[in-house]
């Protein structure tokens, strides 16, 4: 028979244990402290990276890198497949789409591949559209977008909406740089031709204008126009980057549009091709009747 061990041995056996314990926890301790002081330091350091050009240059440094990053494109078509959400119905549609930069969108909708449902015709002065399915058409001023919408914009914004680049003919000068959740933004109360629309219709508000630029590649990730209350806003988040032609492209983008209403709309983009020739086909059949 085993004899036992002697109390003394045992209270010793248990201190040993206990100390041994405690200094792990020391140690895990230590390590996480350490790691604590290490991830403040680097968040601190990325901080002053990302300051220091925009505080000696301003806004002025982030428009140059934006320029230099933006897509470069007189020709883009692309297949895309879209997820609206609107008053909580989802639809979901297939289609492809062509833009000639500043002069025309062409775009076709198909419910299921091979069968064209809408094709759509959009210039800096009209818009068109033909239904397959109904046999009917729609031939309007470009503002009839913005009915459909409920929105305010042009064919520079909505082109530029599509692409992820910055807007071509607006002013710069009265951006304010900062930094937002670890990327670039530039912000600003109303651009020339966003106060264009506010002179134009009484019942706009001050727009503000926001845009959030990636600090390693510089291509924006975000970008939103609202009022300032809130009560109209449009947005678009740019996400899933690859390259095409030595670019880099967002094939994968986010809208949501409030106004009256809300919509959510989402978009994947494949087989994107730049400046490569296409043709712009739009023919209104004539059987076809007007929509009313």
């Amino acid at each position: 028979m085993l004899e036992k061990a002697p109390n003394f041995l045992i209270k010793k056996s248990v201190i040993t244990i206990y100390m041994n314990e405690m200094k792990k926890l020391n140690l895990l301790n230590i390590y996480l402290l350490l790691i604590t002081i290490l991830f403040s330091i680097s968040c601190i350091n990325q901080r002053k990276i990302l300051k220091k050009p925009i505080k000696e240059q301003g806004a002025a440094y982030l428009f140059e890198q934006l320029k230099k990053s933006e897509l470069k494109y007189n020709l883009f078509s692309a297949k895309i497949s879209v997820t609206a959400i609107e008053n909580k119905t989802s639809n979901s549609f297939f289609g492809t789409i062509r833009l000639k930069r500043d002069t025309v969108l062409w775009i076709s909708i198909s419910p299921a591949v091979g069968i064209e449902m809408l094709r759509v015709l959009i210039t800096p002065d009209s818009m068109k559209i033909v239904n397959r399915i109904n046999q009917t058409y729609l031939s309007e001023k470009f503002d009839y977008v913005n009915t459909l919408l409920d929105t305010d914009l042009d064919f520079d914004v909505l082109q530029s909406f599509i692409i992820g680049n910055d807007l071509s003919y607006y002013e710069n000068d009265k951006f304010k740089a900062s930094i937002d959740n670890k990327k670039y933004m530039l912000s600003t109360v109303g651009r020339g031709k966003i106060k264009k629309f506010v002179k134009q219709n009484e019942n706009l508000k001050v727009m503000l204008q926001k845009i959030w630029i990636n600090p390693e590649s510089f291509k924006i990730v975000k970008i939103s126009i609202n009022e300032l209350d809130d009560k109209r806003k449009i947005e678009a988040k740019y996400s899933l980057f690859s390259e095409i032609n030595n670019q880099k492209f967002a094939h994968h983008v986010e809208y949501e549009m409030l106004a009256d209403k809300k919509m959510y709309m989402q978009i994947d983009y494949t087989k994107v091709q730049i400046d490569k020739p296409f043709e712009i086909p739009f023919t209104i059949p004539e059987k076809y009747k007007k929509m009313q």
